[in-house]
């Protein structure tokens, strides 16, 4: 079975506007996890956190998005908020490292 990749395409620098396939539907993840399709809600607004995970340690949001399904993927369309030092900096690192950055999403299982 293939591992997922993920892409992510800077759409506007000084606005700080992304998109990134950031899950591929049926396919082993490095954890050896499978996602399927309709594990995300279409139109789902989500925030960017920090590095991991920050936000959810209490440290501000540093970008919104939304979350759109294709039949084989699920991409995120967002924007850093580019007012803040944080969401520069963090921006301008995934800008850099390109297909070296990893990425990563958060979830709560609802039934096991």
């Amino acid at each position: 079975m293939e591992h997922k990749t993920l892409s992510v395409d800077v759409k506007d620098a000084d606005q700080g506007v992304i998109q990134a396939v950031f899950s591929t539907f049926n396919v082993k993840d490095h954890d050896g996890d499978v996602t399927l399709p309709g594990a995300f809600e279409e139109g789902a607004s989500v925030r960017i956190s920090q590095f991991n995970h920050a936000s959810w340690k209490d440290a501000l949001p540093i970008g919104v998005g939304t979350i759109h399904t294709k039949d084989d993927q699920a991409v995120f369309d967002g924007r850093f908020f580019m007012g803040m030092q944080a969401a520069r900096d963090t921006f301008e690192a995934i800008k850099g490292l390109g297909a070296l950055a990893e990425y990563s999403y958060g979830f709560d299982v609802l039934d096991a």
